[in-house]
């Protein structure tokens, strides 16, 4: 695992290269690119899962005082915007590890916890997946459920 640095910009969303060009989000990715470059360190930050060189994995997230989300959370907690494994990666406990790398990092710089705005499906930020993780459901709002860790 490391820190998502401005050099590591090419190889920002990695899940990407499993989808075919068709899908529609892929064809924002170019402007998605340019605002994560623009807005590192500013409104987001990462962590990338390596295998040698190549990134398998991400956590893409911000500090709450900096979050872009439509709903307030108090100073010092890490709001996760998307987690992703390469399809090879998955059931293999990376996620797990990701999870881990990243509550020890933001323990060290005194997060109070890490929120996510998880979802009710198996194939993105899933909730059963993250309550897996130790974290606790503190809202619904089908079909996404804020979860926290304790």
């Amino acid at each position: 695992m490391k820190r998502t640095t401005i050099e590591d910009l090419g190889t920002t969303y990695c899940c990407a290269e499993e989808f075919p060009p068709s899908v529609g989000w892929a064809e924002c990715l170019p402007e998605s690119r340019e605002w994560f470059k623009t807005n590192l360190e500013r409104h987001i930050e990462g962590y990338h899962l390596l295998d040698g060189d190549k990134v398998v994995g991400l956590i893409y997230w911000a500090r709450s005082e900096k979050a872009l989300l439509p709903y307030e959370i108090e100073p010092k907690v890490a709001c996760i915007y998307c987690t992703e494994l390469l399809q090879d990666y998955k059931h293999k406990g990376h996620g797990k590890m990701m999870l881990d790398y990243m509550k020890n990092d933001l323990k060290k710089q005194r997060f109070k916890g890490i929120m996510v705005p998880a979802t009710d499906l198996d194939v993105y930020m899933s909730h059963k997946d993250f309550l897996k993780q130790g974290f606790q459901t503190i809202k619904e709002h089908p079909p996404s459920r804020s979860c926290i860790t304790p």
